[in-house]
């Protein structure tokens, strides 16, 4: 068998970043910090902790440069032989739960570091080249994890990030922290944007309204709708229902609408005096013109909501709505 020198360089890197880590996380968030967990890869390093909330991005920041720091001092790193019990008594971490011999590894960094570690590790901090954190996150309750990168792995994920960084200094023709500031405008400006479309869709949900309300037929001292509008979204048939509302105290209303999607929507309000006198449910209105058109839906008697995959039967589907509503005021 022949050893890849360059993956185990990689490891020690890895491993040796992992202490380098450990003894920051302790310095930054306190000495309750405890590992709970590692992997160390050619690639990445991933460490599990012990702590109960999320560090904010200062923190994690004060850590990366910590170890940074560490790195470029090129401290030695040095590994001894000791009894357990002189081991920590020299001050050397051990690993809570971990069970040890009478004779123990210790692991130094300088005046740093030095911790109980059997593992493979670079000859001085100097090696590890350059350290940066990509992710850290939640893995359970008082857990967190911790994933970083070094060396080559490193350098490359900083040359993608400023390529990609140029990209946009070039798209936004601008540079360093002015990037920034044209997409809060942007932002601002889409903002704006959307709330003029907000305003406009409102208004046209009105001007539908005011047509159907009309055009409406009246029975007893209220009115029924059932008709297909030409919109291209779902938010816009609860607008227009929202505005029939405002003006609509007693009757049926159910509105189908063929989606930008081609996708088929209803929506139904039935008043509380036509469920109780005629027995008209909006639920079982959409149910069934749902079923026509391939979908389903449901909801309360007094409102519901339903969603088709065949537009090409909504016509069809409208006029069984009309039909049956006509039967049971007829009953």
């Amino acid at each position: 068998a022949e050893v890849d020198h360059e993956r185990r360089k990689a490891i020690r890197r890895n491993h040796t970043a992992t202490h380098l880590l450990h003894k920051a996380l302790r310095l930054v968030l306190g000495d309750h910090i405890r590992q709970a967990g590692s992997l160390v890869a050619p690639d990445r390093l991933r460490f599990d902790y012990t702590h109960f909330e999320a560090p904010t991005e200062a923190q994690l920041s004060e850590v990366e440069r910590i170890v940074n720091d560490v790195i470029l001092k090129n401290i030695p790193v040095k590994t001894e032989v000791l009894k357990y019990d002189d081991a920590i008594k020299s001050g050397a971490t051990a690993l809570f739960g971990e069970k040890y011999g009478d004779v123990v590894r210790v692991v130094s960094v300088g005046d740093f570091s030095k911790e109980l570690c059997g593992g493979t590790h670079a000859s001085r901090t100097g090696d590890i080249g350059l350290f940066l954190i990509v992710n850290e996150e939640n893995i359970g309750s008082g857990m967190r994890r911790i994933e970083a990168i070094t060396g080559e792995s490193a350098v490359n994920y900083v040359q993608k990030i400023m390529k990609n960084w140029r990209q946009m200094e070039k798209q936004f023709t601008a540079r360093g922290d002015e990037v920034f500031k044209k997409i809060r405008q942007m932002e601002d400006e889409m903002s704006k944007l959307r709330r003029e479309q907000t305003k406009l869709g409102e208004k046209k949900a009105d001007e539908i309204a005011e047509k159907l309300l009309s055009e409406a037929a009246s029975i007893d001292d209220g009115k029924l709708i059932v008709e297909s509008v030409s919109i291209s979204n779902r938010n816009m048939l609860v607008d227009i229902m929202t505005a029939l509302e405002r003006k609509f105290s007693s009757g049926v209303i159910l509105l189908g609408a063929r989606l930008a999607d081609d996708k088929v929507a209803f929506i139904c309000r039935v008043s509380p005096d036509f469920v109780q006198k005629y027995g008209i449910k909006a639920g079982e209105i959409v149910r069934k013109v749902a079923e026509i058109t391939g979908g389903s839906g449901g909801g309360r008697p007094d409102f519901a909501q339903a969603g088709g995959k065949q537009p090409e039967k909504l016509n069809e589907a409208m006029e069984f709505a009309r039909k049956n509503i006509a039967h049971q005021i007829a009953k």
